[in-house]
């Protein structure tokens, strides 16, 4: 355990670990679960907050694959990836840099979401299904009329896809330090200083994510209170990282006014006088 994390296991060279926070969001599900089906019973109970905290952990391994998609992009670029780290929010690939090289980071950024839409590609092809249900349960979501008598049963192949396709779709949002966030910086950057163009996509993000808090409030239905604390703390990391961002600017900035104090320094000085030559 180390920082509040605890680590599990190792796959393709990558530490995964989960922060002790992630128990509670199991726990708050399994007490979900508990009051939908306690009704019917203890047994009943106990099968609710199983099943309940069994689909987030289901949906957290299209997570981790999300963030290998991360990972192993990174690699690509030789940007070592120590650690996997799961969050009641979501997952967080740590990796040793962010690329200044726009192409870079906007090809690191797109490989999570394009890992949850090949998992729906190979699903469509392999295990034809109805849509209906995934459009209806879209459309509860986000809180539009579902008609009556619309078929909203899910099969495992349709929940699948439905897990893949909020979270692909979620994470292709512009608000920064999100994929989409970051796609959008990636974007200003190749036009921007690097400074400027992360401060307009936090800037960004900040009015989108008061837009997502004020949505999740008082338009959505299921999950409007997590979606709300999530889109929150997008805002706060967007401003962090920014921080962080322009205080590795200064610093660079500082240390190449010294560099450039010392060469000019050293040149300025006139040469050592030549040894006399005292042989006759």
């Amino acid at each position: 355990m180390l920082n509040g994390s605890i680590r599990l296991f190792r796959i393709a060279g990558i530490q995964l670990s989960v922060h002790v926070t992630f128990f509670l969001l199991l726990a708050y599900y399994a007490w979900v679960g508990w009051q939908d089906a306690s009704q019917f019973g203890t047994t009943a109970g106990m099968i609710g907050a199983l099943s309940s905290a069994s689909s987030v952990l289901f949906l957290f391994v299209f997570v981790i694959l999300h963030e290998f998609g991360h990972s192993f992009a990174a690699r690509h670029y030789g940007i070592a990836v120590p650690q996997i780290l799961l969050l009641p929010i979501g997952g967080m690939a740590q990796m040793s840099a962010i690329p200044r090289n726009p192409w870079q980071e906007f090809v690191i950024t797109i490989a999570g979401p394009a890992v949850n839409f090949a998992i729906i590609g190979v699903i469509m092809i392999f295990a034809p299904f109805q849509t209906e249900p995934i459009m209806a349960q879209v459309r509860g979501f986000l809180g539009l009329h579902v008609a009556v008598g619309t078929d909203t049963e899910l099969h495992w192949p349709q929940l699948i896809m439905l897990m893949n396709l909020l979270m692909g779709c979620f994470n292709l949002i512009p608000v920064f330090p999100m994929d989409g966030g970051r796609m959008l910086r990636a974007a200003l950057a190749s036009r921007l200083p690097y400074l400027k163009a992360t401060f307009v996509a936090a800037t960004i993000a900040k009015v989108l994510a008061v837009a997502g808090i004020l949505l999740a409030l008082f338009w959505f239905e299921p999950a409007r209170y997590q979606t709300a604390l999530l889109f929150g703390f997008i805002y706060f990391a967007g401003q962090t990282e920014y921080r962080m961002v322009k205080r590795r600017e200064e610093e660079d900035a500082r240390w190449r006014q010294m560099v450039a104090e010392q060469d000019a320094r050293y040149t300025e000085q006139p040469p050592p006088p030549l040894p006399l030559d005292k042989t006759l």
